[in-house]
């Protein structure tokens, strides 16, 4: 009788763990589908370069950066990756559509540049702060939630 309980109960454990699994599949197959490119954030699939901080009264092609900040995209892996200007830098999308672009955490090397340090701050910031975007005549415009602009980038690939 024993032997009988403790396989009922074996069987039930089991039973359950596979049904768990299950549902966590649907889940991340549903994710899967919701995160599908879309025609327009294909194009955003590439390597842009910043041309612009428009909230920044100096042009900055150039002139405050040790090189210019650089982002590629890889929507496929939901990443990014690039140069501050300064340091490498890394992270993921966090959502992604025709409009809207939301930025996970970004992670980067620590190098030190006190000549461009309060620049890459603010476009990192911008970077956190980009909630849409819009490509045009092969440049990528990132804008916050109130649609200002943040930062004007140019596809270099």
């Amino acid at each position: 009788m024993r032997i009988i309980l403790i396989t009922l109960l074996l069987t039930m454990t089991a039973c359950s763990s596979l049904k768990k699994e299950k549902i966590s599949v649907e889940q991340n197959e549903k994710e899967t589908i919701v995160q599908q490119p879309t025609k327009a954030s294909k194009l955003l699939n590439d390597i842009w370069v910043l041309k612009e901080m428009p909230f920044e009264a100096k042009s900055v092609a150039g002139k405050v950066f040790q090189r210019l900040p650089q982002l590629e995209f890889n929507i496929n892996n939901n990443s990014i990756l690039g140069n501050d200007g300064c340091n490498q830098i890394f992270g993921d999308i966090a959502q992604l559509d025709d409009q809207q672009l939301v930025l996970g955490s970004v992670g980067g090397t620590k190098k030190l540049c006190p000549e461009t340090m309060e620049y890459t701050r603010k476009f990192r910031k911008a970077l956190e702060n980009t909630r849409f975007y819009k490509i045009s005549n092969l440049e990528l415009y990132l804008f916050n939630e109130q649609r200002e602009e943040l930062l004007r980038f140019r596809k270099v690939d």
